[in-house]
């Protein structure tokens, strides 16, 4: 969770996607892990702001070892089924070419109101429209 918040004043979260294994990590860990996540920022909402949070997953130094489908059906069902209206964006980074394979599967899991908060960025002036380019970590 970064101190920061994205355009629309709504709490940021950062995840450097290169840094995950499939063959390191608990489904149930990480089911924990998440929901301890989204209460934190839930924290931080402000009354006076929108209700829901920005996401941004840097695909930077993404490969096939980072790509746990188990995982990502956690976050979606634990999003959908405890925190249904919480996504207000979420912003992916850094996508290689590779990453169509894995996105192709993902997306058909998603409901298009879902499907719809995804945002792929390619360049810094579109990352700059939802975020001050100065939060996103430079060294994860």
């Amino acid at each position: 969770v970064l101190d920061e918040r994205d355009r629309e004043r709504r709490p940021a979260a950062y995840v450097a996607v290169r840094n995950h294994s499939f063959r390191h990590r608990s489904v149930e860990d990480w089911t924990q892990f998440i929901v301890h996540q989204m209460e934190t920022i839930g924290k931080r909402i402000l009354d006076d702001g929108p209700d829901n949070v920005c996401v941004i997953f840097d695909l930077k130094g993404f490969t096939l070892a980072c790509m746990d489908y188990p995982i990502v059906k956690v976050l979606y069902n634990t999003m959908q089924d405890h925190y249904p209206e919480g996504l207000g964006v979420c912003l992916v980074l850094n996508a290689p070419l590779i990453f169509a394979a894995c996105w192709a599967i993902i997306k058909g899991w998603l409901d298009e109101n879902t499907a719809s908060k995804i945002k792929f960025i390619k360049e810094d002036e579109e990352l700059a429209k939802y975020i001050d380019l100065s939060i996103i970590p430079k060294d994860m």
